[in-house]
């Protein structure tokens, strides 16, 4: 009996994951996607930053294979990245400060960055609205009509 309440448990489990993939979901904190979809964007981030980040998430979605997020990274110590050293003065006074914004898509089990910007100003992923080639479902990015 126990297995059968086991086996029951574990296919129902499966059956929520597979599906939970044909609705737009927002991954809360905690859980192993969110944490699959940021760890997509963290190595080009901390690779840029020059330092291990942590996110303060402000958007998270995911629809089939597709995510997009909006984060603003932190450093695990507490401390502030320095724009101006990072990116130079000039840069720096164009950005939206370190906010990163980012379009992934899952090949396997992995979440796979498409694109990213540090500090955009614009609605940068509209491009992708239009793009056939892709398929990005309108769902994530949120800005299509």
């Amino acid at each position: 009996m126990k297995k059968l309440v086991a086996g029951i448990v574990v296919g129902m489990t499966f059956w929520a994951a597979v599906h939970a993939q044909d609705r737009l979901i927002s991954p809360g904190q905690g859980t192993p996607e969110r944490k699959a979809i940021l760890d997509g964007v963290r190595g080009v981030v901390e690779q840029k930053l020059k330092g291990e980040v942590v996110f303060a998430v402000n958007d998270i979605r995911a629809y089939k294979n597709w995510a997009f997020v909006m984060a603003d990274p932190q450093r695990k110590d507490g401390k502030k990245f320095d724009i101006v050293k990072l990116f130079g003065k000039e840069t720096s006074q164009q950005m939206d400060g370190l906010k990163v914004s980012a379009v992934l898509q899952r090949k396997g089990t992995e979440w796979v960055l498409v694109q990213h910007m540090i500090g955009a100003t614009d609605v940068w992923w509209s491009e992708y609205c239009d793009d056939k080639a892709r398929k990005i479902p309108k769902e994530v990015l949120g800005v299509c009509p």
